[in-house]
């Protein structure tokens, strides 16, 4: 009796249906208690922009747009909002950036930035300091140190074309910089990310009734369908409804800048 109950064992241990789901839940343990307990460093940004003007103006008889400080005239003038923060779970330390190198918010070459400025910061004593470099090609910024869930607001005066011609670099060691696409939808942009998440939710609420109709309601009841037993079929309906929401979940929380960086919403 005891080798059929080892066999049987052995049998359900072999099978890709226990071998499958197990290892996929051993990854999603594993990869949840790295997150929560592993070390890492991480710096996250997003980027909104306003456009105040854009290229014709100069073209116009007897009309020439300056920005103060700057001799040159200039086609576009654009604002942004940029938001940092330590999107990882260990301190980013000035003593992190490597030789001569720098954190610096760096333009399109084909674009200068004209000013740039600190907004609000999280933590006063993060001592965060931006300027722009002497080839107005770059933003150099300076910090003591960034807690997890700490970060600053900065405000960029440029003469790009909107929030692609801006990106966040620097030789930092083991931090990873990342751009966050939260949010980053310029005034004006065709893509309105509320219009998306209305298309996600009727999109799913139209796939559940689909399910909901295919499982209980249709007459008669689909036979291949109706041999599934009753919680498979219930936690399909259920799995669709968890999607819907999933979704909106994701889109609104996915990479959102952390509290305290408010300025990074607030209307130019």
């Amino acid at each position: 009796m005891a080798v059929r109950g080892e066999v049987a064992l052995s049998q359900i241990l072999n099978s890709p249906w226990f071998s499958v789901p197990f290892a996929i839940v051993i990854l999603l343990i594993g990869i949840a208690m790295t997150k929560r307990y592993g070390l890492y460093k991480k710096l996250t940004y997003q980027v909104r922009s306003f456009g105040l003007v854009f290229g014709g103006v100069n073209r116009l008889p007897g009309m020439e747009l300056r920005y103060h400080g700057h001799g040159p005239s200039v086609e576009n003038l654009t604002v942004s909002r940029i938001a940092i923060w330590n999107a990882g779970t260990g301190d980013v330390k000035k003593g992190d950036i490597m030789g001569s190198g720098i954190l610096r918010i760096d333009v399109d070459r084909k674009y200068v930035i004209l000013a740039a400025e600190v907004v609000q910061q999280k933590n006063a004593n993060n001592n965060f300091e931006v300027s722009t470099a002497q080839d107005l090609k770059a933003a150099n910024i300076c910090f003591d140190f960034v807690r997890p869930g700490e970060g600053v607001v900065l405000q960029i005066v440029h003469t790009g074309a909107g929030s692609k011609d801006l990106n966040v670099d620097g030789t930092l060691a083991d931090v990873r910089i990342s751009r966050s696409r939260a949010k980053t939808v310029d005034q004006g942009a065709s893509v309105n990310m509320t219009i998306f998440v209305i298309a996600c939710l009727s999109l799913g609420a139209l796939l559940g009734g689909v399910i909901v109709f295919l499982l209980f309601v249709r007459v008669p009841p689909n036979p291949e369908l109706m041999r599934l037993p009753w919680p498979a079929r219930t936690a399909g309906v259920l799995g669709v409804g968890t999607l819907m929401l999933g979704e909106v979940h994701l889109l609104r929380r996915l990479g959102k800048a952390p509290r305290g960086l408010e300025k990074f919403d607030e209307s130019f």
